[in-house]
């Protein structure tokens, strides 16, 4: 960022040899009181402005006169700087360079010039002036004097540098993301900017699709019927426009994206350009087409719908249970490779084994998750009175030898007695509070409260941390099975967990949600009806 830029701009007033400036007519034939008033209600004019300083220089660039706004900005009254030269304002180093004389030999010679620089105060502060500096000349073209108009602009160069920065750290943000292709285009749809998500995503390098049209993403029959054109007339019309659909890479694959294009428009609501993002769903939309296809199939058989779907639920319960066996071998060879045969295996060989370890563990989680899930997808519900104060203060116990190394604040509210089942409940506890000891991992000091409030819609229960938190555009997806906002290698789990909560709290007749920010944590509520399902 600059912190000292100097900017001076000459203005050359017309093409003659002689520089030519303001002139000081002489009175000629008419009345010299009348130039006089003239004079006198122009000065009053001056005196009066208080935004900009207005004064008077002699040749030599001694100050002549001085103005109310003159005052305000710099500090000085008329008495204390009339007769004084105009390098009394200049930082000391510009003094040393010869910056005032500089510019009054400028202005003389072309007539007038613009500089922005710092200026000194009499308190010796400084302040980031516009100064414009004209020549004043007699009508036989002697120059006379300057006049010289000063602007504070400290203000407004502390707001763009401000905005720079902002702009500068938002770029690099954009630019860091790769999972998502984010890059702007200009009103008619060329490309203005590429991060280094949009690169990855369609093969392209900035050099290659800076100044193209984003058309070239479309497949050709899409761009045939328009649909480039069509996409951004209607986010200038509606603000914002999001689809998904088929587009191209460099190497002519196709993708399935899921976009969202953005109008943006000045202060005066004049359009400026789109920011396009884009993401990769082919994955996700294969499986789609997979489900959908599935779903169609089993609607095809009306009259054994329900039988199927018995049956589906029941091989998923026998597969899982069938797949522990063949995991747990998988588990107990790697661990006599490691054991019996860890001299005679290659140091790469040994590192395969252990992901193979990581990998059967993580499967295991995962088969005891989807057990967990069909066992109280399937279960009633049992309701009874239950303390939930004694209950919380149990799994808090549980979670002890988890946080004996760690610094962990409890803050237990006066919990109530709720008619619930007691099994379930505790799951519920005991994952939410769970993932608030993981997700409060980094931090030096964790606060977890678990308390409860009264509302208009009854008494909700709650789970907060002062956790990694996360974006509230995303908290649609923290109750679907195998949805997580985190890798797996930053934070254990398998996404089933809060999907088993929602569950429960759903048999129950109760409602679950959550609020959170980046790096400022997260509460998770919910509610018990009193009379469950």
């Amino acid at each position: 960022m600059e912190s000292n830029r100097q900017v001076i701009r000459l203005v050359a007033q017309n093409d003659n040899p002689a520089p030519i400036g303001p002139r000081i007519k002489r009175a000629g034939g008419k009345n010299p009181l009348d130039i006089l008033d003239c004079e006198e209600r122009f000065q009053t004019l001056v005196d009066s402005v208080v935004d900009y300083a207005i004064f008077m220089l002699d040749q030599a660039g001694v100050v002549r006169s001085w103005n109310a706004g003159a005052e305000r900005i710099k500090g000085y009254t008329a008495a204390e700087i009339l007769g004084e030269h105009i390098s009394r304002f200049y930082p000391p180093a510009d003094v040393e360079r010869g910056k005032p004389k500089y510019l009054l030999e400028v202005a003389a010679g072309v007539g007038r010039c613009e500089d922005e620089g710092y200026r000194v105060r009499k308190d010796g502060s400084r302040f980031w002036a516009n100064v414009v500096l004209t020549a004043v000349r007699n009508t036989d073209g002697d120059l006379i004097g300057f006049a010289k108009v000063t602007r504070d602009l400290t203000e407004r160069r502390a707001m763009e540098q401000t905005l720079r920065e902002s702009e500068e750290r938002f770029r690099i943000l954009v630019d860091g993301i790769v999972d998502y292709g984010i890059f702007m285009l200009n009103p008619v749809g060329v490309v203005t900017s590429w991060n280094t998500g949009a690169e990855r995503l369609t093969g392209y390098t900035a050099a290659e699709i800076i100044g193209q049209h984003f058309a070239r993403f479309f497949l050709p029959e899409d761009v045939a019927a328009g649909h480039p054109a069509r996409e951004l007339d209607v986010a200038a019309a509606l603000g914002s426009v999001a689809e998904q659909g088929w587009r191209l890479r460099k190497d002519g694959s196709r993708f399935w994206a899921d976009i969202t294009v953005a109008a943006l428009r000045d202060n005066d609501g004049r359009l400026i350009g789109y920011a396009k993002v884009n993401r990769d769903m082919t994955t996700r939309k294969a499986t789609e087409d997979l489900i959908e296809k599935l779903r169609q199939e089993l609607y095809a058989q009306n009259e054994t719908l329900a039988a199927a779907n018995a049956d589906l639920e029941a091989f998923s319960r026998s597969m899982a249970h069938d797949l522990r066996a063949p995991v747990r071998h998988i588990n107990a060879y790697a661990d006599i490779l490691l054991r019996d045969c860890k001299t005679g295996i290659p140091a790469e060989a040994l590192e395969h084994v252990e992901h193979i370890k990581k990998s059967a563990g993580r499967m295991s989680d995962l088969i005891s998750d989807l057990l967990s899930w069909f066992t109280i997808s399937r279960r009633s519900v049992k309701t009874g009175a239950v303390a939930l104060q004694p209950l919380v203060k149990s799994i808090i116990a549980e979670f002890e030898a988890e946080t004996l190394h760690r610094n962990v604040e409890w803050r237990v509210s006066n919990l109530f007695e709720l008619e619930c089942d007691r099994g379930l409940v505790q799951i519920v506890l005991q994952n939410l509070i769970g993932n608030a000891l993981k997700f409060t991992r980094t931090r030096v000091h964790t606060v977890i409260e678990i308390g409860h409030v009264v509302t208009d819609s009854g008494r909700v229960i709650f789970v907060r941390d002062n956790g990694i938190g996360f974006r509230m555009e995303y908290a649609g997806k923290l109750f679907q099975a195998f949805e997580r906002l985190h890798p797996y290698s930053a934070y254990e789990g398998t996404g089933i967990g809060l999907t088993i909560v929602a569950r429960i709290v759903q048999k129950h007749g109760g409602k679950i949600w959550a609020d959170a920010a980046p790096d400022q944590g997260a509460t998770f509520s919910f509610t018990l009806e009193e009379s469950p399902r």
